[in-house]
């Protein structure tokens, strides 16, 4: 029957048969295996907490908000804010203090944050613009690819653009509230902004798929797929699924072999400096009155949180790619 199986000769009964007789165990082991290395399970957790999220808030929408925040803020805590508490690793000039090192950090945070406080509408444009390169970036590293000229610099921008358009676009709405508490936005550029949101978001994933087709090891699927299953779920649910699920976990991934280490000395490395973050958050929200977890604003809260303290993160992560070149 084995060589009739080989010649392709067998009928599915006798090919069943075949497949019942081996042993399930090294098959369910090579199943891990090719999973893990395939980066799948991130994936499933992902569905799990969609799926989780979408029963929870038809039972009631409390338990749903309940979910999707705690889930969040473990997200975070896990993996979204660490991965960028471990920027003191990245100083190229090790003859510098880290004390030195940490003033001068939380001085860029601050001045950031103070220039929000006066100048709202240039904050975003600028936390819009290196976030976009920031993201495009860390996708085409994952992908094998390097920037090392003017069109690779233009393709992540255009890439992590693309990404933040379409989490953007696809909840429209609530991301026009949650600008409101950053910029006064007129009337008129609400309904533009409105009226077009679903041609940009098609553009943005176009986008995507078309630079799938172009990526050198590995196709965008997994970024794609995430993108799509979060425009089922609440704008911070979505931003959540690709800052934790694609891009925190691959910049885990880049600075554990860039730095030759493993998840448990990381993670002891990044815990006073996540502290740190958190304590930051609450200093923001505290400023921008959302502590009455008032949705939108306390949502706001964490964007302002998120670029201030991402600005020194970008250019350090930038130069650590470089680097690793």
């Amino acid at each position: 029957t084995i060589f009739q199986f080989l010649d392709e000769k067998t009928s599915l009964q006798q090919e069943i048969k075949i497949f019942r007789s081996l042993p399930i165990i090294p098959f369910l082991k090579a199943l891990f295996l090719y999973v893990k290395t395939r980066n799948y399970p991130r994936y499933i957790v992902a569905v799990f907490f969609v799926i989780l999220y979408l029963i929870t808030v038809k039972i009631d929408v409390s338990l749903g908000l309940f979910v999707n925040y705690s889930t969040l803020a473990s997200g975070l805590l896990l993996v979204g804010i660490p991965h960028g508490a471990l920027d003191y690793l990245l100083i190229k000039k090790r003859n510098n203090s880290l004390v030195s090192f940490i003033v001068k950090y939380i001085l860029i945070i601050a001045v950031y944050l103070v220039v929000w406080w006066f100048l709202p509408m240039i904050s975003l444009l600028v936390f819009l613009v290196f976030s976009c390169f920031h993201f495009g970036e860390s996708e085409i590293v994952e992908n094998g690819s390097s920037i090392n000229s003017i069109t690779s610099v233009l393709n992540a921008f255009f890439l992590g653009l693309s990404v933040l358009c379409f989490i953007i676009f696809t909840h429209i709405t609530e991301s026009l509230s949650i600008i409101d508490n950053m910029i006064d936005l007129s009337d008129i550029y609400k309904r533009e902004i409105l009226k077009n949101a679903r041609l940009s978001a098609a553009f943005s994933l176009a986008y995507i798929i078309s630079q799938s087709f172009f990526s050198r090891k590995r196709m965008h699927w997994g970024l794609l797929f995430l993108l799509l299953i979060g425009s089922l779920v609440p704008l911070i649910a979505a931003f959540g699924l690709y800052f934790i699920v694609q891009h925190s976990i691959n910049a885990w991934g880049h600075l554990k072999n860039g730095l030759s280490t493993n998840n448990i000395s990381l993670y002891k490395k990044a815990l006073p400096f996540t502290m740190g973050a958190v304590l930051l958050f609450m200093i923001i929200a505290t400023l921008n009155n959302s502590l009455r977890f008032e949705n939108d604003k306390i949502i706001s809260s964490f964007f302002i949180f998120l670029a201030c303290i991402s600005l020194p993160h970008v250019f350090l992560m930038h130069n650590f790619y470089e680097s690793k070149n």
